[in-house]
């Protein structure tokens, strides 16, 4: 029996979860904050996304079976209230709000820096000012529209990362120079230029902070069980995790 929650309605299926999550997680922390994790960490971030991958498989595993167990809107703010007592589900909730308006943030920062360098004569409040309409928009929409429209948009994001790995793949394979007069790239680079972890055990640490902000998003799968049509079947699919665990680890 599926639980109704006021003021909500059950639009979202499977597809626009799963793509939805996907799309959360591939995103500023892949697209733009990668490189500094691999200065940090050089070749060994490779570890650091497969160690944080497997963390947040567990804990998205866990949420899971909560979601399917108790569907509702509140999400883990709800599971704390129930499980730990009100304050704790006060402060997750409130919590994970602030973390919403860091992330917006950085995102649409992200996304004033990249149409900054396409662009430079425009100014770059234009485009971040253009892009919070556009996502406030698709946020004033029902449920329905939202959830076909993340699909998409998640899909054009799936789209660059497949394109992005075979394009890695072919750089290396073929030995095709990323710059003017540069060595070309080649899977040597993984052991040369100081070593696979060229930074040391530090620098691999320090990585962590980037690469699990890259992970960030995909927890929507437990935010969406409140408007999931059908979360005894939509929400224990075990294919979503292992999807996202793998886009960002192959970036």
């Amino acid at each position: 029996m599926q639980p109704q929650t006021k003021g909500l309605k059950r639009g979202l299926s499977a597809r626009h979860i799963r793509f939805m999550a996907l799309g959360s997680a591939i995103g500023t922390g892949l697209f733009y904050g990668s490189a500094s994790a691999i200065q940090m960490a050089g070749p060994a971030v490779l570890l650091a996304y497969l160690i944080g991958g497997a963390a947040v498989f567990m804990v998205m595993r866990a949420l899971g079976e909560m979601a399917v167990h108790n569907p509702v809107a509140g999400s883990f703010g709800q599971y704390a209230s129930t499980y730990l007592g009100p304050m704790a589900g006060f402060i997750l909730g409130w919590t994970y709000a602030f973390e919403m308006v860091i992330v917006g943030m950085a995102d649409v920062t992200a996304f004033g820096i990249y149409m900054g360098f396409w662009f430079p004569e425009v100014a770059r409040w234009i485009w971040v000012l253009g892009i919070v309409s556009v996502v406030g928009g698709l946020n004033l929409c029902n449920v329905k529209v939202f959830g076909e429209m993340e699909f998409w948009l998640s899909l054009l994001k799936v789209a660059a990362i497949v394109a992005m790995i075979l394009g890695g793949f072919g750089i290396m394979l073929f030995g095709i120079s990323t710059a003017p007069g540069a060595q070309a790239t080649d899977i040597s680079n993984l052991w040369s230029h100081g070593g696979f972890m060229p930074n040391g055990v530090g620098g691999l640490i320090a990585s962590f902070a980037v690469v699990m902000f890259a992970f960030g998003g995909i927890e929507i799968i437990g935010v969406t069980a409140g408007e999931a049509k059908d979360p005894q079947h939509v929400l224990p699919g075990r294919s979503t995790p292992y999807r996202c665990v793998f886009c960002c680890s192959t970036c």
